[in-house]
């Protein structure tokens, strides 16, 4: 029964246009629970609730259609991966820049440069 609370709430107070957060939902998960004599479902049930549920219906539900539009652009643009500033990766161990010769042949394999030698 409280998980229809959940339901209930979810639709009428999250998924609405004033964009209640998850803490005032379940605040009134809590008062309504409490209210029919149920058990009061672990806030984290909530979030999980709410994570579950469609990201482009919940975005249109709480910011209209150019809520949404904007969520399918930034799922597009996340589609392009990359670092935001360049890596650097430090070496240790057999081969590390104490020894430049074995690095220098290890470079030249990889090159496929060592084949002519």
């Amino acid at each position: 029964m409280a998980e229809a609370v959940m339901a209930e709430v979810i639709r009428s107070r999250y998924l609405d246009r004033r964009r209640r957060s998850v803490a005032a939902v379940y605040r009134e998960v809590v008062r309504r629970c409490r209210v029919g004599g149920l058990p009061v479902p672990a806030r984290s049930t909530l979030a999980r609730r709410i994570e579950a549920l469609d990201p482009a219906a919940a975005a249109a539900a709480r910011e209209g259609a150019d809520g949404a539009r904007r969520l399918h652009d930034a799922q597009d643009e996340a589609a392009i991966i990359g670092p935001r500033r360049p890596i650097r990766a430090r070496l240790t161990g057999p081969g590390s820049s104490s020894t430049p010769e074995l690095m220098d042949r290890l470079q030249r394999q990889v090159l496929g440069e060592e084949a002519g030698e």
